[in-house]
This record gives structure tokens, sequence and C-alpha cells, in this order.
């Protein structure tokens, strides 16, 4: 299956997509938590 450039991105960064991708999912995931923890915390104040 010919991808065109996005098979020759993969093909070049191939071993560092997936390190990045859980880095970038992880920071998500902490700035959505610190986020709804501060928004918490104004509420109950």
């Amino acid at each position: 299956m010919a991808l065109g450039p996005l098979d020759t991105l993969i093909n070049t960064f191939g071993p560092f997509v997936l390190p990045v991708l859980l880095f970038l999912l992880g920071l998500i995931g902490y700035l959505v938590l610190l986020t709804l923890s501060r928004a918490q915390d104004s509420d109950t104040e």
C-alpha cells in the first residue's frame, strides 16, 4: 500500500513515532487532569 509522503515519513522516523506519540498522549492526559483538578479545587472554595 503506497501512502506517498506519509510512507516516507514513517520509514524515516518510524522508531521515534511511538515514543513521541506516547509522550504527547501522556502530556495531554496530564494537562487535562491538572485542569480538572484545579477547576474542582476552585469550586470547593
